[in-house]
């Protein structure tokens, strides 16, 4: 249990430091192509920071009125994690092939 916690603590670290960079860099590019996909980047993983914290705040005992099902469970796990890294991955590919478009031109 003590490890889940620490695994999940690392991860919405990891969530916060991604989302930071992401909207420094938007806010960097401000005006260009890039800048609203480097944002929604940004604005994905802050939803896997909010999903993360969530599955933390639901570990506390004072919250033990929401039974904890499989299926919770399962949710829970696909928005914490493979919903971000999906959105993330799909905003990367399109990042790269406007990088590309950029390439071919010059």
């Amino acid at each position: 249990m003590q490890a889940e916690v620490l695994l999940d603590m690392m991860l919405a670290g990891a969530y916060l430091l991604a989302s930071v960079a992401c909207f420094s860099i938007s806010s960097r590019i401000r005006g260009s192509l890039l800048s609203r996909k480097f944002s929604a980047l940004g604005a994905v993983w802050l939803f896997g920071l909010a999903s993360t914290a969530l599955t933390l705040v639901l570990r506390l005992p004072w919250i033990s009125v929401i039974p904890r099902t499989g299926l919770l469970d399962l949710v829970i796990r696909f928005l914490k994690f493979y919903a971000p890294v999906v959105l993330a991955s799909l905003l990367l590919v399109s990042i790269a092939m406007t990088y590309s478009g950029y390439v071919r031109r010059a």
